[in-house]
């Protein structure tokens, strides 16, 4: 019983000091126009975007991907 109590209590406290991370790095990938245009591979272009951490994370990617490029990568190609 003593082992057993002894497990649980080191295991909530691992829990308990592992922080959620509050945000996640991704890739989301735009076509590259230019490239495209003259027909040079690769088309597409990789962005890489740190957003809040989410419960869904495909539903956060996609969000991403449907925002479309910013400005400052716009202005980049």
């Amino acid at each position: 019983m003593k082992q057993l109590s002894l497990f649980v209590l080191l295991f909530i406290l691992l829990t308990a000091c592992t922080p959620a991370p509050e945000t996640i790095t991704l890739s989301v990938y735009f076509l590259d126009v230019n490239q495209f245009a003259v027909g040079a591979e690769p088309y597409e272009r990789a962005v890489t975007r740190t957003i809040p951490a989410s419960d869904d994370l495909p539903f956060a990617v996609l969000e991403q991907l449907f925002l479309g490029p910013t400005l400052e990568e716009q202005a980049d190609g």
